[in-house]
């Protein structure tokens, strides 16, 4: 996916680590799980460093830490409806409801 200008990598790569956790705890067994959210969110916060590095740069550790917590907890779910919500708008704008199944002759 190319970048838009509009949306960073990390952004991207944190709403898709915050799905994946959910994810990850409805399809693994309760260790499996964890093992892989621990991994999903270690490579989050990889990719996330130096936006959780300027947070604390800006106002210090406490805002560190709220300002962190919200974007990796929090922001992920408006984020995530906008694009289903805008994936949605798209096959309705093409035709795509599913009552208007073509049969293939």
């Amino acid at each position: 996916m190319a970048d838009s200008g509009t949306a960073s990598h990390e952004l991207k790569n944190n709403v898709a680590s915050f799905f994946l956790s959910i994810l990850l705890v409805f399809l693994l067994p309760t260790s499996g799980a964890l093992f892989g959210i621990c991994l999903v969110q270690a490579f989050n916060l990889l990719i996330n460093r130096n936006l959780l590095r300027e947070f604390y740069n800006a106002n210090g550790l406490l805002f560190a830490i709220g300002a962190s917590l919200y974007y990796l907890l929090v922001y992920p779910i408006p984020v995530g409806i906008g694009i289903v919500s805008g994936i949605a708008q798209f096959f309705a704008s093409k035709g795509f409801s599913g009552n208007n199944r073509k049969v293939l002759d």
